[in-house]
């Protein structure tokens, strides 16, 4: 029992020893940062003139700029039958030379070739039996019309022949308005005068006849009255009068059938003759009519028929054309140099998967298999923020590090800016929003797609303006204030500020030429206002940072004027405010929650950081009163 007492007051002993050392080496530890923050605060910087830089620097990786894309051409699906390995760098002999880099499966292919060799065969001689049967029925349709034509012309030369041109012409004209009757005919006996050609020496020769008929019966008649005298007379026989006798009668009965055969001629033999020559030629204008149309139809048909089998043989040959392309698409040679890249593919989050491209792979029409990306050209592919898509432009000039060679630097311009925000920022942080943007890289042979690389875009180049660096300047109650050191003490004063960069800010209007401003600004949290609101200010930023994605947008501006490392390079705006009107008082160092004593079982630790001191401004006591900066000026 006295030894476990005995033990007891020496851990006692020892543990008093050690707070007593921890204290008192709190103690000069407090002093010390005291006074290291008294001479920090002190620290100034001239207000010179110099020539700024404004720009956004944005972190992206390098990517070709012209990509050749393989992908099958062969329909449906086929199999991979031999891949070029990944990674192999093609060359110009190998494009030269025909290099094949990628065989697919033709087995299938060659077997639809082979009958649809023999469709376009059938098809090609289909075409050309109907091409040469549509040759064939133009001749006969010329033929035929040739021959209707003459039909027409001998029938009319007929009819003239018959009737006279004159009376032909004027029966077709007055046929040509209503159909022939036997009238038109009969009154063309009326008047034998208007009659010509065949009809008009038949109507001469029938008159003549008559005529003869009757002078021969004339002649028959006195020599019978001069035959009588003599009979009676006794001067000649009874045979010689009946001879006489006869030759009246026989005269008489010709003069009647002269007389008759005109009348049969005028009634019956002229219209028949005229009427049949007319409707010969009638009929052979309606056969030429009927040859005419017949010929069309026939031709159309052929046509028609032709037309088909030409449809029917190209579609044959686009087919057996398109099986020549899908034959000739299985075996892809190298288009051009570059490294061969399998395809990869998108995921969720912005992130890319390998495919499983190899022999063996079943792959769909049209489904990328690889590409051959330009290595002598590249982009860099980066990512700007929404704040300040709006400064950037098209033809802007960019410098340009890669991370792989931080010790080069290459130049560049601003080549396209996205419309619309990358979705696949989204999908990190949904309040996230950047725009892609494609920047040139000149020169750069030595560099491979897929490269990290940091992107400086110039946005304006400021000559001579006045400028201090940026953690001189503080927010208060919406003012920007920095503090000018003088001999006695360090005078806040307000400022108005224009564009900045990661390192200075231009003076527009508050400071000189020639005066110093301190570069770390005073704080002083020693009202309860000002506690409590550095208690809100830091649970701000303990929310902000335990968000996903980082601090929010209106935290970094803050941040950034504090002398802290931006989020982003942001330029002020034209009226002189951060963005989103962001004030930029300073933040206090994070307390420790207060309200118990040091007796309440706090540890030796709670107690002593509870009792740290306070930032003073320069020149106040170690233990100066508790007044606020606008109270201590």
């Amino acid at each position: 029992m006295a030894n476990t007492r005995k033990f007891n007051r020496k851990k006692t002993l020892i543990g008093a020893a050690v707070f007593v050392v921890v204290l008192l080496g709190w103690s000069y530890y407090s002093k010390t940062s005291r006074a290291a923050i008294s001479r920090g605060d002190e620290s100034t910087y001239p207000v010179t003139r110099q020539d700024m830089t404004i720009s956004v620097l944005e972190s992206g990786s390098l990517k070709p700029k012209k990509s050749v894309v393989i992908r099958s051409e062969v329909e449906g699906d086929t199999t991979i039958v031999d891949i070029i390995p990944e990674g192999t760098v093609l060359t110009q002999a190998d494009v030269d030379t025909g290099k094949v880099i990628l065989e697919l499966d033709t087995s299938s292919t060659k077997e639809d070739l082979n009958r649809q060799q023999i469709a376009y065969n059938t098809a090609m001689a289909d075409f050309t039996d109907a091409r040469e049967s549509l040759d064939i029925q133009k001749n006969q349709n010329e033929s035929d019309i040739q021959q209707g034509k003459l039909a027409v012309k001998f029938g009319l030369m007929d009819l003239e022949k018959y009737l006279g041109q004159s009376a032909a012409e004027a029966l077709v004209s007055d046929a040509n308005d209503r159909p022939a009757t036997d009238e038109d005919f009969t009154k063309l006996t009326r008047d034998p005068n208007q009659l010509g050609g065949e009809s008009l020496q038949k109507y001469r020769q029938l008159t003549a006849d008559i005529n003869m008929a009757m002078s021969e019966y004339k002649v028959a008649l006195t020599t019978l009255n001069w035959t009588e005298k003599l009979y009676a007379k006794k001067y000649v026989a009874k045979t010689e009068l009946d001879s006489d006798k006869l030759k009246a009668d026989k005269s008489i009965i010709a003069h009647e059938q002269a007389q008759t055969a005109i009348d049969l001629f005028i009634r019956y033999e002229f219209p028949k003759d005229a009427h049949k020559f007319f409707s010969d030629y009638v009929e052979a204008k309606r056969e030429l009519e009927r040859i005419l149309a017949k010929a069309r139809s026939q031709e159309a048909q052929a046509v028609a028929k032709m037309a088909n089998a030409e449809a029917k043989f190209a579609l044959e040959k686009e087919r057996l054309e398109k099986l020549q392309r899908q034959l000739a698409a299985s075996i892809v040679k190298a288009p051009c140099p570059g490294m061969v890249v399998y395809r990869s593919q998108d995921m969720r989050g912005g992130t890319r998967s390998r495919t499983s491209i190899e022999v063996g792979r079943e792959v769909r029409e049209r489904e990328e298999i690889m590409s051959i990306p330009s290595a002598s050209d590249l982009l860099v592919d980066t990512k700007v923020h929404e704040t300040n898509v709006d400064k950037i432009a098209v033809g802007q000039k960019a410098k340009i590090t890669v991370d792989a060679m931080p010790d080069m630097f290459f130049s560049g311009e601003v080549l396209k800016i996205a419309p619309l925000p990358d979705p696949g920022s989204f999908m990190s942080n949904p309040d996230l929003k950047l725009y892609a943007t494609d920047v040139t890289l000149d020169g750069g042979q030595m560099l491979r797609p897929g490269m990290s690389a940091k992107v400086e875009i110039i946005i304006a180049q400021l000559k001579d303006v006045l400028a201090i660096p940026i953690q001189c300047v503080s927010n208060q109650a919406g003012k920007k204030i920095c503090y000018v050191h003088t001999s006695s003490k360090s005078e806040e004063r307000e400022i108005k500020v224009g564009s900045y960069n990661d390192k200075f800010v231009q003076i527009l209007e508050g400071l000189k030429e020639g005066e110093k401003v301190l570069l770390n600004p005073p704080r002083i949290y020693n009202q309860p206002q000002q506690n409590a609101a550095a208690k809100s200010a830091d649970d701000n930023q303990a929310e902000s940072e335990q968000r996903p994605g980082g601090p929010r947008e209106q935290d970094w501006p803050d941040r950034q004027m504090t002398g802290d490392k931006p989020q982003s390079n942001r330029p002020l705006s034209p009226d002189g405010q951060l963005p989103n009107g962001q004030t930029d008082s300073p933040r206090p160092r994070r307390q420790r929650p207060s309200g118990k004593s040091p007796t309440d079982g706090q540890q030796p630790g709670e107690q002593m950081d509870s009792q740290r001191p306070q930032r003073q401004r320069p020149g106040s006591t170690e233990g100066g009163d508790k007044t606020s900066a606008r109270e201590t000026q």
